[in-house]
């Protein structure tokens, strides 16, 4: 390395080059700039920096760094030399290091085998709770509740009876006659008369049958005339607004 390192040497001091210089020029250090010419490898780490260095440096001043490195005979030489310097650093030797990298492989790989569970245990957890959270709970009614709700639907049927038996018994047929304007009407109930004059606008009168109604309405416009609660038409079929009407259940 120091034949290497002295034909650098020369030629930079051949060119009248600096090391501060040759600093500025390919951005190396002057120590390692020095380390070269001077052919200590030992401040280099490893062969990688050392090749890098010397490449730089060897085609900046011109030469071909190929054809130096293989003139020198440089690559079994470097290997060699750089192999024993990493031993000095590291305070091992080579068969050891092989053994502590093994070591580290078989550390990354229960690492990961370790993560690996833990994310399994932390997914069957997830899955766990999700599925108690979709498990439906059963629901228990109170008793005094469900009393309470049979009480209601007993109250409830007995209001439907009683709405059964009013409609059953009132069986009575309802004629409301509204007057909108003046009108002359007769109204007959199951065939007996019980209304006959004018009533006045604005006026409501209601009367009851057991059957039917007969109406004989002077005026359509001015009667609304119901019937068990329905409006009825009064106007159609009649002759100069003069109708007669026959109200009866159906």
């Amino acid at each position: 390395m120091k034949e290497i390192g002295k034909l650098l040497k020369e030629k930079r001091e051949k060119m009248n080059i600096s090391l501060a210089d040759v600093h500025k020029a390919i951005r190396i250090r002057e120590k390692y700039i020095s380390a070269i010419e001077d052919g200590d490898i030992s401040v280099f780490f490893a062969e990688v920096y050392y090749r890098s260095f010397v490449r730089s440096y060897a085609e900046y001043l011109g030469f071909d760094s190929e054809e130096l490195f293989e003139k020198f005979g440089m690559e079994k030489h470097l290997l060699k030399k750089l192999s024993g310097e990493e031993e000095k650093k590291l305070g091992m030797k080579p068969e050891l290091v092989g053994k502590a990298s093994q070591k580290n492989k078989i550390g990354a790989k229960k690492l990961l085998i370790i993560f690996m569970i833990a994310v399994a245990f932390f997914v069957f957890f997830l899955f766990l709770n999700s599925s108690i959270l979709n498990v439906s709970p059963s629901i228990k009614i109170h008793p005094q509740i469900e009393t309470l709700n049979n009480r209601d639907h007993t109250d409830r049927v007995i209001v439907d009876i009683e709405e059964r038996k009013e409609t059953f018994f009132d069986s009575k047929q309802k004629l409301i006659v509204e007057a909108v304007a003046n009108a002359w009407i007769k109204i007959d109930s199951d065939g007996r008369l019980i209304f006959e004059g004018t009533v006045a606008k604005g006026s409501k009168n209601s009367w009851e049958a057991d059957k039917c109604f007969k109406l004989k309405i002077g005026y359509v416009p001015g009667v609304k005339i119901f019937f068990n609660g329905k409006q009825v038409d009064v106007v159609s079929g009649a002759v100069r607004d003069i109708n007669t009407v026959i109200l009866e259940k159906q």
